[in-house]
């Protein structure tokens, strides 16, 4: 019904779906995924940055869509390549745990540095797990306390956690 009142110039596209970032995300929150994922696509369209990371959540959690790792990691790209840190932090979490990719710490490493230069507080406490555990790394605690240590000067819980075990230890 909506659709024929869009093609007789009745009504707008934008009048039944949000199209703006903030206004998808209000509809994720309500569980109204189909609508969110709509607005974001079509914000993708047009380069939205945050919608492409917003999109690819949506593949990623199976919210709205099909679960899809693949198209996941496509909107993640795309996002990412316009400096997005929390894409780049999802793309090191996907390699790092092989989903959607071929499973690779070297490639996990080099997302989660590029977040953690945008300050993703997630990826720096990420590499210092990468960093005491020798996962795509030579192990080397100097650098996951340095890891840790950025990650809880923006917060971190769970990087403070590690942080005192360390010093505990």
């Amino acid at each position: 019904e909506e659709l024929s009142l869009i093609e007789r110039g009745l009504i707008q596209l934008g009048d039944i779906v949000p199209l703006s970032v903030e206004e998808g995300r209000k509809r994720m929150k309500a569980g109204q995924y189909e609508v969110a994922g709509l607005c974001f696509w079509l914000l993708s369209l047009n380069g939205d940055a945050e919608a492409q990371f917003c999109l690819g959540s949506l593949y990623a959690e199976g919210k709205g869509v099909k679960q899809d790792y693949a198209k996941a990691r496509e909107w993640y790209e795309q996002s990412a390549e316009k400096g997005n840190a929390d894409a780049m932090y999802n793309l090191g979490w996907m390699y790092y745990n092989g989903r959607g990719v071929a499973q690779d710490y070297a490639k996990a490493r080099e997302w989660y540095e590029k977040a953690a230069e945008k300050g993703n507080a997630d990826a720096m406490f990420n590499l210092g797990l990468m960093y005491a555990n020798g996962q795509g790394v030579a192990q080397d605690y100097d650098k996951a306390r340095e890891w840790y240590e950025k990650s809880t000067e923006k917060g971190n819980a769970d990087a403070m956690f590690n942080l005192g075990l360390m010093y505990a230890n």
